[in-house]
């Protein structure tokens, strides 16, 4: 079997999801790494991020659907741990590629594909965003002409995300000289 990069790609996601889980199993009694990962087998999307409230026994996953499901960590009269969805904030328009919880376990930021940073206030009723940070194109009205180092298709990917270059144009296309 071929390795491909994007296999690669996905143990490296996988990697950083399991070093999560792994980590919040270590700091919860009971609880083991496979017990939380069955957890997330019933989100509805296809997860890119974990992170664990570092306050109470919570996990919020993401991914590509781009919505953020905050799954509450319940122990139960026979000191096994059960999952429940606490709630779920959507506000993305694109996949969420990233979570974490503040300090205080009462704030969550997320990224997404869609170039926003949004801050989510956890304590309160309504699930909307407290505050949207828009990227927009991060190199607009960067100039890369006479840029080294770079192979065509990195060029083109910073004109896509708004950088701009001299091109030159050829004296005489197609006639002659």
């Amino acid at each position: 079997m071929k390795f491909t990069e994007l296999d690669y790609c996905q143990y490296l996601l996988s990697s950083q999801i399991n070093y999560t889980i792994t980590n919040l199993a270590s700091h919860l009694e009971n609880i083991s790494h496979d017990k939380i990962n069955n957890y997330l087998k019933n989100e509805k999307q296809k997860i890119l991020s974990v992170a664990f409230n570092p306050k109470k026994p919570m996990i919020a996953s993401a991914g590509h659907g781009g919505f953020i499901t905050l799954w509450n960590l319940i122990k139960a009269d026979n000191n096994e741990w059960k999952s429940e969805i606490h709630k779920t904030l959507k506000g993305h328009k694109l996949a969420v590629e990233s979570v974490v919880f503040s300090p205080d376990g009462n704030k969550l930021i997320s990224c997404s594909q869609d170039q926003t940073i949004k801050f989510w206030d956890l304590n309160g009723d309504i699930n909307i965003s407290i505050n949207t940070i828009e990227l927009g194109n991060l190199y607009q009205g960067m100039n890369i002409s006479g840029v080294k180092n770079l192979d065509e298709a990195q060029m083109d990917a910073l004109e896509e995300l708004g950088a701009s270059r001299d091109r030159k144009i050829p004296e005489n296309p197609g006639g002659p000289n």
